[in-house]
């Protein structure tokens, strides 16, 4: 007979007979009527259905649980608690083996209550409260397999089955007070509470709580044992099979609201507040909900709606997954800790029904299991499947096609190790350790841990299928004895000694039979008695065994501690530092030949990509061209705060470059490869928020070179044919990420508005950091080692991310190349930066009264109308027209960019490496004093009345006295014939241009930084002189802004067509290895000494005082030299801190009106002081 008629039978002869009888208690909210019956030999109380906190109906909605209020009259307690709203499992409507888990009552959002059992002459007894499982989007407390009648009576303890919210109700999260995440939890929480409350009135002792759980219920008490609300409300607690730990148990909350946001797309309530969006959602039906989480994009055993791990209200200030690692957690718990022989069948028949789906034990080929490893873990990056493979497979077994049960076992384990086991035994281990830190060796709380084999006679699965994933909790309830007839006589025995280790645990700590063999004593989890678990099977085979999986689960738990790495930040680094030392020593194990794949697919969260695969010299390298980091920025999002990518469906295909951001052209000389080198070489577009990756074809763990490109931040492209990684990545071995970010007005347009707020650029490069840090790992991308590299614009960005608090924690390295923040043409002051905004917006006829009606204009403005008037915003002499502001509310938020440089507020343990170029003017003459420079082959020459000439168009913006200074500083003393001309006059002004506009602000920081930093971080400077022969431009403009790049990027190594000598070769490898080494450790160094010598080349560390060398990078002089241009950046130096003084005036307005005057004249004294002093 079925398990559910019989318990129907029964349930109808209980009710119709005279045994059963009414019985009202009296409790603090109200009278309330259960009913008394006799079940084996002792007389029980059911109080069904008890209300514990108001119907979350309506406007409740999605909200935080409310405490039940007091009734009047009698409450009806006889009917058993309602399920949560939750869809139904349609595997097979005829088979109990998964009709079972459905609800057996009716489902509703008014759903939270309870369910207890009671000895009727409770008094002060031991309260085991049963939490159930169910993925958070299913379960119920009033399931026939919960019933709690066995266990109440054979063990003399109160039994509570609690309820809660699932799937979207009870754990949507979008951040804000009216849905806050963890709602479910927080209805669990509640319930604890109603009960510490209530119970006295049942009987029960509210300080003798113990809390039960299965699967979700299980990672529910693991949340409870961190969240600060649940402190106290349970002593002992046992984990049946589940921890927080687990892969679908626990949301990063970018996960968790990027889910929840798409929810809101598929029912239609993706509003433009989050205040309407929910507005919608509530009045959505709820089988329209319920229906819409399985069209979300999830990975293999990816649930919808989960325990999102920082929240407001559950978790408060900590955040789940760091607090299990840090020991933040509630250490004065006991635990019983617990497992099943085979987890994995459950789900390979849901996920594999072609292999597993059947009455007879699978049998798979070693080729079908490596398939099934690849499709169970898509998300994992290649190499981990490999050696999943290897570690789960036969190595007796030669022959990969003949079919086996051993890898059907094997899928069977494999996916039970991943998704619940190793995490669990994870736990017992991470549990004891720092309860022992914590208490100096005396731990105040027991750890235990069971391995459950016992199959069951009335499970109505295949009996191949074994000790599945749930199947423990009949015999906890006592189902052998409910339904004896369907159970064998040692299936009782064992039921009746599986609830009594379960009641003595939940009533001493300790789990112990009243009349045990001297087999059946239980050793708790230690090291002295070897971290022995307790098998748990019929007859004879209740034992102590020695622990199992331990090289599995090794395995897996460095794979965990990988993940959770690209989701925290780099004090986690060396976990993963840990893990690098583990895939040295295995990895020529499982090494594979991929050589002949063209194209290749990973798994990410947010869907699958796919990418190529190819030959780069003699190495393999992976290319994923144009991946989304964000939604495009178009139409009514057009300069607004980016918005993550959302999931998609089906296969992304990333082979080709990502567009330019929207941009005019460099059109110098259409027809000259200098000049167009730097021009777009894929469409310009709007929509341009991707990123460009390449990767060693075996990459894993990785560290991760995001480069930034230059372009004033009116122009560039991470797709630019100087920026290809391919030779980086392979030369380097690293994984390399070229992001995009909006220019021009579409990224740095700022009217101080929540709608233009300025520095949209920054925070698109912010956001493709923090997409890196999330995803990167499935590309073989260590998400601990990100080191940002930038030249000129991208090198000033990488500044303004030390200072903005959001981007704290995302890199551990910084490269600037020719560019600081404190360089006049990066940064803006609001003032400054909204003046030009609303002069462009008059230059396209949006000159309206109204903010908002000059946005709504400039929003329809076409983007070609926009970026044609840029330049006739009235600029000085290399100002760009839309650059980064220092001060706004998203990017920056209560910082000043140009005050943070200045008070030193922001990130010192950073490693920096500061780079300036010999000829940073030229390439800016050539363009703005076209009069004097051009691309003529032979060097130009001015005589000193044409210098004077340069020097005022230059620096008209200064005053009269710093302009007088400069011409001085950069004469010639020994130069009496002002007509005279000469090659040394336009090399000073090459010079002059260049340290103004960005050698000296380079210098300037590199000298502040380590002060700050003291040894918290390295920093080193360097000297590039290094011309190129591929250069098209004349030889005299030397090694100009931006010709260090193809060095960095490998050029001359694989274009052998372009004229590099084998000594410009050489100087590209050793730039490589300084560059990808210091990503690495923080340190430049050479992988081998320089051709024809075996010296040794030592960068040395710059503190800006006692060590100020910076390394001379030219072919044939890698030397470390003195600091040069002291006396120039002495001159520049004041004349930027007059800047300042005028611009911390405008901010105070409190100085007096003679204040600048005053300030001028004192630091011109300090210039001309030290010029004299020098001459």
């Amino acid at each position: 007979m079925r398990p559910e008629l019989l318990f129907s039978l029964i349930l109808s002869f209980v009710i119709e007979s005279d045994a059963v009888h009414p019985v009202v208690l009296e409790t603090k909210l109200g009278d309330i009527q259960g009913n008394e019956f006799f079940f084996l030999s002792k007389k029980i109380r059911t109080f069904f259905g008890v209300p514990f906190a108001e119907a979350p109906i309506e406007e409740f909605r999605f909200r935080k649980p409310r405490q039940k209020k007091p009734w009047k009259g009698l409450f009806d307690a006889t009917k058993p608690a309602n399920a949560c709203f939750q869809t139904r499992d349609n595997y097979n409507t005829t088979f109990w083996g998964s009709e079972m888990w459905n609800a057996n009552t009716p489902i509703s959002e008014d759903c939270l209550y309870l369910n207890i059992w009671a000895p009727a002459d409770a008094y002060n007894l031991t309260v085991m409260v049963w939490i159930f499982g169910g993925g958070f989007y299913a379960g119920s407390p009033s399931l026939n397999i919960y019933d709690g009648r066995a266990l109440s009576s054979t063990q003399n303890v109160i039994v509570v089955n609690i309820n809660y919210r699932l799937g979207p109700f009870g754990f949507l999260y979008l951040d804000h007070p009216d849905a806050p995440g963890n709602m479910g939890l927080l209805d669990q929480q509640l319930a604890l509470h109603w009960i510490r409350q209530n119970i006295v009135s049942f009987g029960g002792n509210p300080d003798k709580v113990a809390v039960f759980g299965q699967s979700a219920g299980a990672a529910s008490i693991v949340a409870h044992l961190i969240a600060p609300g649940s402190r106290g409300l349970f002593r002992n607690a046992i984990l049946q099979s589940g921890s927080v730990e687990n892969t679908w148990a626990i949301n990063s909350p970018f996960r968790a609201k990027q889910k929840s946001e798409r929810l809101l797309e598929l029912v239609g309530c993706n509003k433009t507040t989050t205040e309407n969006s929910l507005s919608c959602l509530r009045l959505v039906s709820p089988e329209q909900l319920s229906m819409s989480t399985w069209n979300l994009s999830l990975t293999y055993l990816e649930f919808p709606f989960v325990i999102v791990s920082r929240d407001n209200h559950f978790f408060g200030h900590l955040d789940a997954r760091a607090a299990l690692r840090e020991g933040d957690f509630n250490g004065d718990v006991n635990l019983m800790i617990g497992m099943n022989k085979d987890e994995g069948n459950y789900w390979n028949i849901y996920h594999l029904p072609q292999y597993f789906d059947s009455s007879e034990p699978p049998e798979l080929t070693r080729h079908q299991f490596d398939s099934l490893v690849d499709s169970t873990f898509a998300i994992q990056p290649d190499i981990i499947r490999s050696a999943a493979k290897y570690i789960y497979s036969d190595p007796n077994c030669t022959d990969h096609g003949r079919k086996t049960r051993f890898y059907g076992n094997q899928m069977n384990q494999i996916v039970g190790d991943y998704f619940f086991s190793c995490d669990s035994l994870w736990l017992a281990d991470q549990f004891r350790s720092l309860s022992i830190k914590s208490t100096n060796s005396i731990p105040t709380s027991k750890v235990f841990v069971y391995y459950f084999t016992q199959s069951s006679s009335a499970n109505p699965w295949p009996k191949w299928t074994g000790a599945m994933h749930g199947y423990e909790i009949e015999y906890v309830f006592g189902m052998p004895l409910s339904y004896s007839k369907n159970y064998k006589r040692r299936e009782q025995i064992f039921s009746r000694k599986i609830m009594q280790f379960w009641a003595s645990f939940a009533k001493n700590g300790i789990p112990k039979l009243r009349i045990l063999k001297n087999t059946e004593h239980w050793p708790e989890f230690t090291e002295q008695n070897k971290y022995r678990w307790m098998q748990l099977r019929s007859g004879s085979n209740i034992r102590p065994i020695k622990p199992k999986k331990q090289m599995e689960c090794q395995f897996w738990r460095r794979v965990k501690e990988t993940e959770y790495t690209a989701y925290l930040t780099q004090e986690y680094a060396s976990s993963s530092s840990r893990l690098n030392t583990y895939w040295q020593l295995i990895l020529p194990f499982f090494l594979f030949d991929d050589s002949k794949a063209g194209v290749v697919e990973v798994q990410t969260k947010l869907g699958t990509v796919r990418g190529a695969e190819s030959d780069h010299g003699n190495k393999r390298v992976r290319s994923f061209l144009g991946v989304p980091f964000a939604e495009p920025p178009i139409n009514e999002h057009r300069f607004k705060k980016p918005t993550p990518k959302r999931p998609w469906n089906g296969t992304l295909s990333a082979d080709t470059l990502a567009p330019a951001c929207f941009q005019g052209r460099d059109t110098y000389d259409p027809n000259f490869w200098g000049s167009e080198m730097w021009n777009a070489n894929t469409p310009v577009s709007e929509d341009c928020l991707y990123v460009n990756i390449w990767a060693p074809a075996e990459a894993y763990n990785l560290t991760v070179v995001v480069w930034l490109f230059g372009g004033g931040f009116y122009s560039g492209s991470p797709s630019l044919i100087l920026y290809d990684g391919k030779e980086l990545a392979t030369r380097g071995n690293v994984i390399v990420v070229n992001i995009n970010y909006r220019v021009g007005p579409f990224g740095y347009l700022y009217l101080g508005h929540d709608d233009v707020p300025g520095n949209m650029g920054m925070l698109d490069q912010q956001l493709a950091l923090y997409w890196i840090r999330d995803h990167i790992f499935s590309f073989g991308g260590d998400p601990a080692r990100i080191s940002l590299v930038g030249e000129s614009a991208g090198a000033a960005s990488i500044v303004a991310h030390l200072i903005a608090p959001a981007s704290k924690g995302l890199f551990q390295n910084g490269i600037l190349q020719s560019g600081s923040l404190d360089n006049k043409w990066s940064m803006d002051t609001p003032k400054r930066a909204k003046q030009k905004s609303m002069t462009l917006a008059g230059l396209v006829g949006c000159n309206q009264t109204k903010t908002t009606d000059v946005i709504h204009c400039l929003r329809h403005t076409p983007a070609q109308t926009l970026v044609d008037n840029i330049w006739s915003v009235g600029l000085n002499f290399l100002e760009f027209p839309f650059a980064i502001v220092s001060r706004d509310r998203n990017f920056f938020k209560h910082l000043d960019g140009f005050i943070a440089l200045r008070d030193g507020t922001y990130s010192t343990d950073v490693n920096l490496m500061f780079g300036i170029n010999h000829d940073e003017g030229n390439f800016w003459n050539i363009y703005n004093l076209g009069k004097f420079f051009d691309k003529q082959p032979v060097k130009p020459q001015m005589d000193r009345v044409q210098f004077h000439e340069c020097v005022e168009t230059a620096f008209a913006v200064q005053p009269e006295l710093v302009r007088s200074a400069a011409k001085y500083v950069y004469s010639d003393p020994k130069c009496t014939d002002p007509l005279q001309k000469t090659e040394f006059y336009a090399e000073q002004v090459n010079q002059m241009v260049g340290d103004y506009f960005f050698t000296c602000d380079s210098i300037w920081f590199a000298h502040n930084y380590p002060k700050l930093a003291g040894n918290r971080s390295n920093v080193f400077v360097y000297y590039f002189d290094q011309p190129s022969s591929a250069n098209p431009w004349p030889k005299w403009t030397g090694v100009m802004h931006g010709y260090e790049i193809e060095y960095v990027f490998g050029v001359p190594l694989y274009n052998k067509t372009a004229g590099y000598t084998k000594e410009e070769m050489d100087l590209s490898e050793k730039v490589i290895d300084f560059w990808t080494s210091f990503a690495n450790h923080g340190v430049p160094s050479l992988r081998k000494p320089s051709v024809g010598t075996s010296k040794k080349v030592t960068w040395e560390r710059y503190d800006g005082t006692d060590h100020t060398k910076w390394m001379n990078i030219k072919v044939g002089s890698f030397r470390m030299i003195q600091e040069i241009k002291k006396v120039e950046c002495d001159l520049w130096r004041n004349a930027k801190d007059m800047e300042y003084s005028a611009y911390k005036e405008e901010l105070t307005a409190s100085s007096s009106p003679n204040t600048h005057y005053t300030i001028v004249l004192l630091l011109l004294l300090a210039v001309y002081s030290v010029v004299f002093d020098t001459f």
